[in-house]
């Protein structure tokens, strides 16, 4: 018992800095905000994502669930803050170089303002792909 006693004032001790207040973690800033989502980004996601497959003109898009707001650190999109995106997941269904259609596919595309502009951006992946596989994005 004296022991985690102890260890408890030891924490306390720890914690409390040279002027004798409690010392803070440094807070990082909030993220640059994400631009309102436009009534036509539906538009705009198809454009981005059938630029990227095979045969455009055979692209069917379905939209599964609602767009969702993410937080990116800064090296991703090369701004001096984090950066708050929109994420909108669809499923694309395509022809392959046989003729074939490949099934529906998870596809992701960023919302985001670049220098007072609405920019658009593919994933080939669901779920923001490597944005959210490596940590560099989180969903807010």
């Amino acid at each position: 018992m004296n022991l985690i006693k102890g260890l408890a004032c030891g924490a306390v001790i720890v914690l409390l800095s040279s002027n004798g207040t409690i010392a803070s973690a440094k807070k990082k800033p909030p993220p640059s905000p994400a631009p309102a989502l436009p009534e036509d980004y539906k538009v705009m996601v198809e454009q981005v994502i059938k630029a990227t497959v095979r045969d455009p003109s055979s692209a069917t898009i379905e939209y599964r669930s609602e767009p969702y707001k993410m937080h990116c650190h800064k090296e991703v999109y090369r701004t001096p803050a984090r950066t708050e995106v929109w994420m909108v997941d669809v499923w694309v269904n395509g022809t392959n170089a046989y003729g074939g259609f490949t099934g529906f596919q998870p596809m992701s595309a960023t919302v985001r303002d670049r220098d007072g502009e609405i920019y658009y951006q593919a994933y080939t992946k669901g779920g923001g792909g490597s944005l959210t596989q490596f940590g560099l994005c989180k969903r807010s």
